[in-house]
């Protein structure tokens, strides 16, 4: 079981390899969904020097204790769940489902419904399962 620290130092090394230079480390992600084995991620980390006492179970516990879900593990693949720089990876266009949620402050709320959203810098990300609160934000209210 890694303690906290190198469970945040190798949270970036996967961050690295996951979302923004896979061929550093010999990874090629899969072009549709940007993922790739468990074990080709664990044979990466382990060909740093740092690293090569890894175990599955340890990328594992940094997945499931991710506060931000930064990373998702399904039939045997692992892949960043959002932020990628790497140029290959691309999603297909789908429909998006019936409710879609965005979340804002009180202030920008009355041009969001006289105006709609704009596009601005934003990047969007879809779900494919059941919504969840990523992170709650304090709400200070103004006097």
């Amino acid at each position: 079981m890694l303690n906290q620290a190198m469970e945040k130092s190798l949270s970036k090394m996967m961050t690295k390899i996951l979302r923004h230079t896979p061929e550093d480390f010999g990874v090629v992600l899969d072009p549709v969904d940007g993922s790739c084995t468990l074990s080709t991620l664990l044979e990466a980390i382990q060909a740093q020097p740092k690293w090569a006492l890894v175990r599955q179970e340890d990328i594992e516990q940094v997945v499931r204790n991710s506060d931000k879900q930064r990373f998702e593990i399904e039939g045997g693949r692992i892949r960043a769940r959002y932020g990628h720089s790497h140029y290959k990876v691309q999603y297909a266009p789908a429909d998006p489902p019936a409710i879609l949620y965005h979340g804002t402050n009180k202030k920008a709320l009355p041009s969001i419904l006289k105006e709609g959203l704009s596009p601005m810098s934003r990047h969007m990300f879809i779900c494919r399962k059941a919504p969840i609160l990523q992170r709650s934000r304090e709400v200070v209210e103004e006097s």
